[in-house]
């Protein structure tokens, strides 16, 4: 292989231009080891849609568990059961998160619809009692006083996001730099964190979007009647994957009126 010829060859196997190069060869590693696909999806996409088509909660959040992990199963394709219904729950139902008996979407509609003060939240009362009793509480919170400012902080951001739209991590990061354009993610990975940080879902076999991670802002974006919101596709279904793979080779065609928009690249 002639030495010009390299720079492209390594861009056909390791795209995404912005994004460093660890977890650029992480993704690829991923797809290389999910089957035998043709079509490779984007492992670092982020897609707009509206926010009341993130239904169901999925039990398998995958890797998805801290910030060190968040994009570790990036471009996965998996098959098995983890999209069915026995494998999920409506997002805005009862759900034991952050030691409440209630979800973060219960909790936050009490602040944000009906005025409640944060203490009678479940939430917020789950927190105080970690507190109360030696623990650390979410979001690494060891003192009242940090929870109170974590929650005006969400306060906020909700008054932010009603007040202006649901801004994306890259609108905040151009309208923070005089330049965006000097902005290189890839030589900046607090920066790319930051950046890829959006409500994060899974796609099951039909397509369907399953939540994975961005509690606060999803159930911000529903409460405060948000109708489009960026969210990053994390882990596919190998049925949803195959059929991406026949829809390219003309194998089969849309049947719906409106394109999901992980079939944009395909199609």
């Amino acid at each position: 292989m002639k030495l010009r010829n390299i720079p492209n060859k390594i861009l056909q196997i390791l795209p995404y231009r912005g994004i460093p190069l660890y977890y650029r060869l992480l993704a690829y590693k991923n797809w290389k080891k999910s089957g035998n696909f043709i079509v490779r999806p984007d492992p670092f996409k982020i897609v707009f849609i509206n926010p009341k088509l993130i239904v169901y909660n999925t039990l398998n959040r995958f890797s998805y568990i801290s910030k060190r992990s968040m994009f570790t199963d990036c471009g996965k394709i998996v098959g098995g059961d983890w999209d069915l219904s026995n494998s999920k729950f409506k997002f805005n139902t009862i759900y034991k998160a952050d030691n409440s008996s209630e979800t973060i979407y219960q909790s936050l509609k009490m602040r944000f619809h009906e005025r409640k003060d944060w203490t009678e939240t479940p939430l917020v009362k789950g927190w105080l009692k970690l507190i109360r009793e030696g623990k650390r509480a979410g979001h690494g919170c060891t003192t009242e006083d940090l929870v109170f400012q974590r929650f005006e902080k969400l306060d906020l951001l909700y008054h932010e996001i009603k007040t202006y739209g649901y801004k994306s991590k890259l609108d905040i990061i151009n309208s923070s730099y005089r330049d965006p354009a000097k902005v290189v993610p890839s030589r900046n990975p607090e920066l790319f964190w930051y950046q890829y940080d959006e409500v994060v879902v899974n796609v099951g076999r039909g397509g369907e979007f399953l939540f994975v991670g961005g509690h606060h802002r999803l159930s911000m974006a529903l409460i405060a009647g948000i109708d489009s919101i960026p969210v990053r596709l994390f882990v596919r279904h190998n049925l949803w994957q195959e059929y991406r793979d026949q829809l390219y080779l003309g194998k089969v065609t849309l049947d719906n009126a409106e394109i999901h928009p992980d079939l944009v690249d395909v199609i």
